[in-house]
């Protein structure tokens, strides 16, 4: 069998293209592996900004230690700072169900961060009405999905 010019060029064409397909796959997982890695390390920047607040913040320290308590006697703008609080949990937990909604997450990774916005309530449970008022103010229910489900799991046992 003679193979002509033509055909080799087929050829050579043929593995040009698998080899160009093959790169691109390559490029875009490297991409979804970048993209996860910055979703994670934004969650855990988050996290640290946080706490540096409680840290550098010595009103907002003496706000966390009367939320230890699970039903605190508050200043006006105690309950102001304890409703940003709230805001701020809700809002970190709909990025997280962002997060994994869009396939960003791990189910371990997931779990870990979930944790750590329980471990804020569990820290704090006075907090756990201003959580609720803000859910319920934002129409944001327990079965929409795992962390919200996660979320209000961890508010009802301080109700």
């Amino acid at each position: 069998m003679k193979i002509d010019s033509k055909q080799i060029l087929e050829i050579a064409g043929v593995v040009a293209v698998i080899v160009s397909l093959l790169f691109v796959a390559s490029e875009i997982s490297q991409s979804n592996r970048i993209a996860i890695r910055e979703a994670r390390s934004e969650l855990i920047s988050q996290e640290l900004e946080l706490q540096n607040s409680f840290l550098e913040n010595p009103e907002l320290s003496a706000l966390m230690l009367k939320l230890k308590d699970k039903d605190p006697n508050l200043s006006p703008l105690d309950e102001f700072q304890a409703e940003s609080f709230a805001m701020q949990l809700i809002l970190r937990t709909a990025d997280l169900n962002i997060s994994y909604e869009s396939d960003f997450m791990t189910e371990e990774t997931l779990r870990r961060q979930v944790l750590g916005i329980t471990r804020n309530i569990d820290r704090v449970p006075g907090i756990v009405p201003y959580l609720r008022s803000t859910a319920e103010d934002l129409g944001i229910v327990r079965n929409v999905s795992p962390v919200w489900g996660a979320f209000f799991d961890e508010m009802e046992k301080f109700e």
